[in-house]
């Protein structure tokens, strides 16, 4: 009977180290639950500082009102808007505008032609661009700093078709989208 005091007395602080670590365990789940709740507040408030930051600069652009629905910053550019900046183009396919950062002062050796829609933008790296593949689906980062537009968008603009009708000869269609690397 000795024997089974000892035992008793180990086995009851066992008992209080079990329950000791049960009510740490649940205190630390807590803190995680708190830090996970604290860093999802903290990226929704990054996106929402991105967000204001982008829709100012793109307010900021928009100095001279555009009352036609453009396709490619070369018809913008034939319009008369010649400072780069962010523009928005009509999407026929898509029947809806995205806004594509239009550098307007690189000329083409090939075509001659001035103005070209910024695919994507590297400056300093505060966009991290190894991304999954939806990212680039979709696009990501803001067309006025660091951007992919997205292959969507791409595969829309390729859609974009102008029709070039020579004085007694048949139509032509062709693509406006060059990509350049």
């Amino acid at each position: 009977m000795s024997d089974e005091i000892p035992n008793a007395d180990k086995t009851g602080k066992i008992q209080v180290v079990r329950n000791d670590m049960i009510i740490a365990v649940d205190a630390l789940n807590k803190v995680v639950h708190e830090m996970k709740r604290r860093l999802e507040m903290c990226q929704k408030n990054k996106n929402l500082f991105q967000l204001e930051k982008s829709s100012q600069n793109v307010s900021t652009l928009y100095q001279q009102p555009i009352l036609k629905l453009y396709k490619d910053c070369t018809s913008i550019y034939t319009a008369n808007f010649v400072s780069n900046g962010i523009y928005p183009l009509w999407l026929t396919s898509a029947y809806q505008f995205i806004h594509v950062f239009c550098n307007m002062k690189v000329k083409s050796n090939i075509t001659k032609l001035r103005s070209w829609a910024i695919i994507q933008r590297r400056i300093n790296g505060d966009i991290n661009f190894h991304r999954g593949w939806v990212d680039y689906v979709n696009g990501f980062g803001n067309p006025n700093e660091e951007h992919w537009m997205g292959l969507e968008i791409i595969e829309r603009l390729t859609q974009q078709r102008i029709t070039y009708k020579p004085y007694g000869r048949p139509t032509t269609d062709f693509p406006r989208l060059r990509i350049d690397l």
